[in-house]
């Protein structure tokens, strides 16, 4: 493999931990709950079948850490590959 290739792929890995993180950061400032408030009474919130077991996931503290290191290797990673090519 290339690191052309390898550089790629640390930045797709980089990419999806961080779409993760943010999950986790989403779900901890305004979590999906089964009923939503309004005028109108109570509603059930759309979508809530599938955001709740997302948010189970982003929110699970042994997840949000392997998504921290997966982050980190990868970003590391990359580093040195750029590091080399220039070298």
């Amino acid at each position: 493999m290339g690191y052309r290739n390898l550089f790629i792929v640390m930045s797709g890995l980089s990419s999806g931990a961080t779409i993760f993180l943010l999950f986790t950061v989403l779900f901890k400032i305004n979590p999906v709950t089964e009923y939503t408030n309004s005028s109108f009474g109570q509603i059930k919130t759309m979508g809530y079948d599938f955001f709740s077991q997302l948010q189970r996931i982003a929110i699970d503290p042994t997840n949000i850490v392997i998504a921290g290191v997966v982050l980190a290797f990868s970003m590391y990673c990359m580093m040195e590959i750029k590091r080399y090519q220039t070298s």
